[in-house]
């Protein structure tokens, strides 16, 4: 069951800084990015992607009566860059409810289209898989639970979707009215530590880990929420920050980890999302 009050959407990724920087692990090509909503790993390269793949336990929320939050933890493809028309995604969320009591859903979003809630019970704990896969228009999302067994697939046509990067995120989304005329950004869900595991991305040609030198990876602070958006209960409530670890070894896992935050200066993914 999800506590967002309103309709979620999950923003496109917004940055407010670019850094070059040496490469984390063995790669030619490594940045760091600062974001308003998204933190983790995203890549690109020569070529269009298949489809991402990752691991992840579904975090306990660390709620507070009083504080509704939310936070999406995600594999996707596309959706990057402000020029970006599509999304493709899917995971699990950790929200808060005013009344200080978690909930735990899993869903999928192919952006701009609606979020869909799967009929696919996640708790705290239990290890989930999810994948994305994108062969022509059409896509195919695909949910386990590791813990319990269950599953839970969707496949559909899109006109146009984009392939050109893969991300594996924590993000503070936004969430929209029924008619989309009013959009917040709630504070992030304080999750304490999320790890990504065999985190995997494929090409026509090549199946690689987020360290693959064959695509350029950037690693997204999240460290600037959206003041003049952000739904807040209280004026003392903290908006939530959210940092990535360096790569493993292997470059197949990292670990994104909560830190209290203050807003800063306010700002909108896009239009539609205007208080």
């Amino acid at each position: 069951m999800s506590f967002s009050p309103t309709r979620r959407w999950s923003c496109r990724f917004v940055v407010v800084a670019l850094v070059l920087v040496p490469g984390l692990v063995a790669s030619p090509s490594a940045r760091a990015d600062t974001s308003t909503n998204w933190s983790g790993y995203a890549v690109t390269g020569t070529g269009a992607f298949r489809s991402a793949s990752a691991t992840w336990v579904v975090p306990t929320a660390r709620c507070t009566p009083g504080h509704a939050t939310d936070a999406s933890i995600w594999v996707g493809l596309g959706g990057y860059t402000d020029a970006s028309q599509a999304l493709e995604q899917a995971g699990t969320d950790v929200d808060c409810g005013v009344h200080g009591h978690a909930g735990y859903s899993a869903w999928y979003e192919l952006w701009p289209a609606d979020s869909v809630t799967v009929s696919l019970p996640v708790h705290p704990g239990d290890t989930i898989t999810v994948t994305v896969a994108v062969a022509g228009t059409r896509v195919k999302i695909d949910l386990i639970d590791r813990t319990t067994g269950a599953t839970a697939q969707h496949v559909a046509t899109m006109s146009r979707p984009d392939v050109s990067y893969a991300e594996w995120i924590v993000e503070a989304p936004t969430v929209c009215d029924n008619d989309d005329t009013h959009c917040t950004q709630p504070p992030l869900t304080h999750f304490g530590t999320t790890t990504f595991t065999a985190a995997a991305v494929t090409t026509a040609t090549r199946t690689g880990t987020i360290a693959d030198p064959a695509w350029t990876r950037s690693r997204i602070t999240l460290d600037e929420p959206l003041s003049g958006t952000v739904a807040r209960a209280a004026s003392a409530v903290a908006i939530g920050a959210a940092t990535p670890s360096a790569l493993s070894a292997d470059g197949a896992s990292f670990a994104v980890r909560y830190r209290s935050a203050q807003p800063a200066t306010a700002r909108c993914p896009r239009a539609r999302c205007a208080a």
